[in-house]
């Protein structure tokens, strides 16, 4: 699978992206492929959602006072094949994009310590500094498990009764 991806760099921690703002648009994606092979920079993003038939579910889990969460407990969680990443703030778990995802948009906060990257977003790639990729294979994503589903759309549900307005710009997907 040739994955669409940014080159990143700007911003204070080098994780915005470096080709502008126009990096969701699909005309671009092929020039900003390109960049992020020509160019070889540090860090590069991976677009979800849509746009790469992939979900991404970013534990930031280096707020906590107290986790059990690590890479034995997720690739519990998600399977032994999952794709992780380890990232400088918890870990990145990859999932193939379903339809049931689409009601999700990019969350964050979800139960606390989950991130929900969806269409519309990006994430550090695995082969980034400060990432490493630490579990399954980038071409061959597994579905997500039911109960992480239900985990996590629970707090989504929870969160949209909350406040309704949460991600409203990414109703229009």
């Amino acid at each position: 699978m040739e994955l669409n991806t940014i080159p990143l760099g700007n911003g204070d921690d080098g994780k915005d992206p470096s080709c502008g703002t126009g990096w969701q648009n699909r005309k671009n994606f092929e020039t900003n492929n390109d960049l992020v092979k020509t160019k070889k920079s540090k860090m590069y993003g991976v677009l979800c959602g849509k746009h790469n038939n992939l979900i991404v579910i970013d534990y930031t889990i280096h707020k906590l006072e107290k986790t059990v969460i690590d890479l034995s407990f997720l690739k519990r969680f998600h399977g032994a094949s999952a794709y992780i990443v380890q990232t400088l703030s918890g870990f990145h778990v990859y999932h193939t994009y379903e339809t049931r995802f689409k009601g999700w948009r990019g969350m964050r906060g979800v139960q606390g310590y989950i991130d929900i990257k969806n269409t519309r977003d990006y994430v550090i790639g695995g082969k980034s500094v400060g990432c490493k990729e630490v579990s399954g294979n980038i071409k061959r994503l597994t579905p997500m498990p039911d109960e992480v589903f239900s985990y996590i759309d629970t707090g989504v549900k929870k969160m949209l009764r909350r406040s309704p307005r949460i991600g409203c710009h990414y109703l229009t997907v």
